[in-house]
C-alpha cells in the first residue's frame, strides 16, 4: 500500500429539495481533504448545485457511471456484474487504496466483494430506542411489500458485516452500529466531524429587513425538514407559550415539508406564533440574524445544525438525546431537556434572552467549542489516522 493511502469516497444522489446533513458533511470532508492536501477522489453524480458545492472545496470531485441504489438493480445479477467490473476497473487504474462510502451508499458494499481495497461505510443511524434490526419488524407476513422491506434490511445489515470498518461522526453512531447492524466494536470508530467556517458567508441583517424584524427583537431558529420527526410541533407548541406569556420573540423554522398534507396542517395550526422560512440557502445568514437555536429534534446521530450554529455563538436548547449530548454541555453552550417537555423549554429560552451575564456566558461557550473542537483542518488528518490504525489491526487479525 502506498505511504498514504489513496482514497474514493461516494455519496450517493439524494431526492430532497435541499442539502442534508450527511451530504453538508461529505462536503466538509472533500474541503478538509482539499485543503489538506490529502490524496482523495470524491465522485458525486446528483444534482449540478450540490456538484459544485463540492468542487467549490477544491478537492478532486468527479462525475463516474457507479451504479444506483434501487430494487431493481439490487436484485438484478447482471447489472451487479457489469458494475462490479466497473468498480475493479476504477480502482485499479486510480490506484485506490480505501473506498469510503457516505451515508446512502452503503449498497456499494456489495460491488466490492472480492477487491483487494479496505471498505469503509459511514453509517447515519441512530435512535434513542436501540434496538436490533430484525427480519420483520411486526410479525412474520407474506406480503410482497413486507417481504421487500425484510430482504431490503437483510441486505442493509449484510453490506455493513462486509465493510471492514462501519464509522460514524459520533458515538451515537457507533453504538447504532454495534446495538442494532450486529457489527463487533472493533470494527466501528468515531470520527468527529470538522465543519468548513461559514460566517464570512453571512449577510447579516438581510433576514431581519426580509421579515421585517426590528434589530431587537430576539429570534429563536431551526432548521429542519417540516416533519414530525424533526420536533416541528413541538417548536410550534413552545412559540404558543411564550407567545401567551407576553413575549415577543420571534420564532422562525427554516427548512421544506416532505408532506403537503402535514405541512399545510402544521402551517394552519401553527403560523400565528412561527414564521415558516421555508428552504434557504442563506443559512449563515439566518444563523447570524438569530439570537438562539431551538433544536426540537426526536432522534440524531451527530447534529451538524448544532455545530454550525455554535460558530455564531448561539446559546443551543435540544432535547438531552444520543447526539445532542455530545455536543451541548448543559448550562455551558446550551441546556439539554427531558423529551417533549414545552415548559422547560420555554423557561430556558426565557432564561437565556432575558439575562445578559447568562446569555453571554453561553455564546462565548458555543464559540469556544466550534473552534476547538469542530476545526475543519483537523478533519482529513483524523480521518486518515483512522484508517490507517484500522488497517494496521485488520493486518494483524
Amino acid at each position: 500500500m502506498n505511504e498514504l493511502p489513496r482514497i474514493l469516497f461516494f455519496s450517493a444522489n439524494t431526492d430532497e429539495k435541499g442539502i442534508d446533513g450527511p451530504l453538508t458533511n461529505a462536503i466538509n470532508v472533500a474541503k478538509s481533504f482539499a485543503d489538506s492536501g490529502l490524496p482523495g477522489i470524491f465522485i458525486y453524480n446528483g444534482k449540478q448545485d450540490i456538484f459544485d458545492r463540492f468542487v467549490a472545496t477544491g478537492a478532486d470531485v468527479r462525475r463516474a457511471d457507479f451504479p444506483i441504489g434501487s430494487w431493481k438493480t439490487h436484485l438484478n445479477p447482471l447489472y451487479r456484474r457489469r458494475y462490479s467490473r466497473n468498480l475493479a476497473k476504477f480502482i485499479e487504474d486510480e490506484r485506490i487504496d480505501i473506498v469510503h462510502l457516505f451515508p446512502r451508499a452503503a449498497y456499494v458494499t456489495s460491488y466490492l466483494k472480492g477487491l483487494d481495497v479496505f471498505k469503509v461505510n459511514q453509517q447515519p443511524y441512530s435512535s434513542p430506542d436501540l434496538k436490533p434490526i430484525r427480519l420483520f419488524e411486526n410479525g412474520f407476513s407474506l406480503r410482497p411489500r413486507r417481504l421487500l422491506n425484510a430482504w431490503y434490511r437483510k441486505y442493509v445489515r449484510f453490506n455493513y458485516s462486509q465493510a471492514d470498518l462501519v464509522s460514524g461522526i459520533g458515538h451515537s453512531h457507533q453504538q447504532a452500529s454495534i446495538k442494532v447492524f450486529g457489527i463487533p466494536e472493533s470494527k466501528t470508530a468515531v470520527v468527529h466531524p470538522g465543519i468548513a467556517p461559514q460566517r464570512h458567508q453571512a449577510n447579516s441583517g438581510d433576514l431581519r429587513r426580509e421579515y421585517g424584524i426590528s434589530d431587537d427583537a430576539k429570534i429563536v431558529l431551526s432548521v429542519g425538514r417540516i416533519t414530525r420527526a424533526k420536533g416541528v410541533e413541538e417548536f410550534g407548541e413552545i412559540a404558543r407559550i411564550l407567545s401567551r406569556r407576553g413575549k415577543t420573540y420571534r420564532f422562525l423554522f427554516a427548512g421544506f415539508g416532505v408532506n403537503d398534507g402535514y405541512e399545510a396542517e402544521i402551517r394552519r395550526r401553527y403560523s400565528e406564533f412561527v414564521t415558516f422560512i421555508g428552504h434557504r440557502d442563506d443559512i449563515p445568514t439566518c444563523f447570524a440574524d438569530a439570537d438562539l437555536y431551538l433544536h426540537p429534534s426526536h432522534r440524531e446521530g451527530l447534529p451538524l445544525a448544532i455545530m454550525e450554529s455554535m460558530e455564531f455563538g448561539l446559546p443551543v436548547v435540544a432535547w438531552d438525546i444520543p447526539g445532542c449530548d455530545e455536543l451541548v454541555t448543559n448550562g455551558e453552550n446550551g441546556s439539554l431537556l427531558n423529551f417533549g417537555d414545552v415548559d422547560s423549554a420555554a423557561i430556558e429560552i426565557e432564561k437565556y434572552l432575558d439575562d445578559d451575564a447568562v446569555y453571554d456566558h453561553a455564546s462565548n461557550a458555543a464559540r469556544t467549542r466550534f473552534n476547538e473542537k469542530h476545526d475543519i483542518a483537523e478533519y482529513a488528518p483524523r480521518l486518515m489516522a483512522i484508517y490507517q490504525k484500522a488497517i494496521a489491526e485488520k493486518a494483524r487479525r
